[in-house]
């Protein structure tokens, strides 16, 4: 038996000419693979295709896995928009916000003539350096793993040069080893993550003769879409893009560039957000009308010994839903009552399996009747808070 496993939207090895040379290749093909129906998911230069893609035709029985634990919701929600139909159930709920708003689109305006693009390095050696001192002052607790990606690999000077001003500054170099940091592109990152990544869009805009604007070239196509999707969610944490097209010119682009889809995407702050925390009087009038005024009961005597910004009633996870969730100290519970509304067996059986599948996204979920906190208020509140 053979159990293959990968994912087509993910970056395919890219071969050397001088190893592979598309004559050459065409030729092998013709003669050995002239009739065969799956030429072309044999030829080696052909970028779409990869070992993966090529098991899809032998092994036709795929299954995919669509739970994901590693980025925000709000990073991988462009992954899930633009490359996967909306069939990724993001299942990581955060703790702490360390590192602020997990997505940041800045325009950095750089000399379009010179190729190394030298404003946008000095940008994204100024946002490290930045980390680095926030540790420094105790800001944040640990220093993030860090990566620099290069959305436009053929910009081989500007990655150069990001590679010489890092090494140049103390501080990063300092703390070189909790950085783990590592500038590359797509293809490089392919399968590595970080808490934080800094994308670099060099693609500049030019005048015409006539003085209008023209946005860069568009990108488009399978290959673009996989080197957007591996650069957007190699971030579990933060994602800063910096791209040097004008505002404007971005307007131009075609709506199918996914540069403009990741610009217009980060500058949105992302989809799959939390909802923002509602007020206290928000809260008891959910309370009531979801569970009633025994419900409001509880609320009050947690709120009496738990902060309320701690507290979130009916919490989504994904399309999973908490009763009451606990958030704190970098951990989580959710509460879940039982005895609110009849269910049948088929049901029950549903929600145990939504609870093992939260347990597996490191909630600690716990139990409790709606009966044992009329009949027993003070030993139910003793459990929530001992658990």
């Amino acid at each position: 038996k053979c159990i293959i496993v990968g994912d087509e939207n993910q970056t395919s090895v890219a071969t050397q000419a001088s190893m592979f040379p598309i004559d050459r290749t065409n030729q092998l093909l013709d003669r050995y693979l002239v009739s065969h129906p799956f030429k072309q998911q044999f030829n080696i230069n052909n970028r779409t295709a990869s070992i993966y893609t090529l098991s899809g035709v032998i092994y036709p029985n795929i299954v995919t896995l669509r739970e994901h634990f590693r980025c925000r919701p709000e990073l991988i929600g462009f992954s899930n928009q633009y490359v996967y139909d909306n069939q990724i159930v993001p299942l990581r709920t955060v703790t702490d916000n360390q590192f602020g708003s997990p997505l940041e689109a800045h325009y950095v305006e750089d000399d379009v003539a010179d190729r190394r693009r030298p404003q946008l390095v000095r940008q994204a050696v100024q946002l490290i350096a930045d980390l680095v001192e926030d540790y420094q002052h105790q800001q944040i607790d640990a220093l993030p793993t860090v990566g620099i990606l290069t959305l436009d690999s053929s910009y081989e000077e500007h990655r150069e040069l990001l590679i010489r001003e890092l090494s140049r500054h103390p501080g990063i170099k300092e703390y070189s080893e909790e950085l783990n940091l590592l500038v590359g592109t797509s293809r490089e990152f392919q399968g590595d993550e970080r808490d934080v990544m800094i994308l670099t869009s060099t693609a500049s805009h030019k005048y015409t003769d006539a003085g209008d604007l023209r946005p860069p070239r568009a990108v488009m196509g399978e290959e673009m879409m996989r080197i957007y999707n591996v650069a957007i969610s190699r971030a579990r944490d933060k994602v800063i893009l910096l791209y040097n097209a004008h505002p404007e010119s971005v307007l131009k682009m075609n709506e199918g560039c996914f540069r403009r889809r990741m610009i217009e995407y980060c500058m949105a702050g992302g989809a799959g957000a939390q909802a923002p925390h509602s007020t206290p009087t928000q809260q008891r009038e959910r309370v009531t009308s979801l569970y009633g005024a025994w419900a409001v009961e509880m609320m009050d005597s947690l709120t009496a010994q738990i902060p309320e910004d701690q507290i979130s009633l009916h919490h989504k996870v994904g399309p999973y839903l908490l009763d009451l969730a606990l958030i704190r100290d970098g951990k989580k519970m959710g509460v879940l009552i039982d005895g609110v509304q009849e269910v049948d067996a088929s049901q029950s059986a549903s929600a145990l399996q939504d609870q093992l599948t939260l347990e597996r996204a490191g909630w600690t979920c716990v139990r409790i009747s709606a009966l044992d906190w009329k009949l027993n208020p003070e030993e139910t509140m003793e459990r929530i808070l001992a658990e």
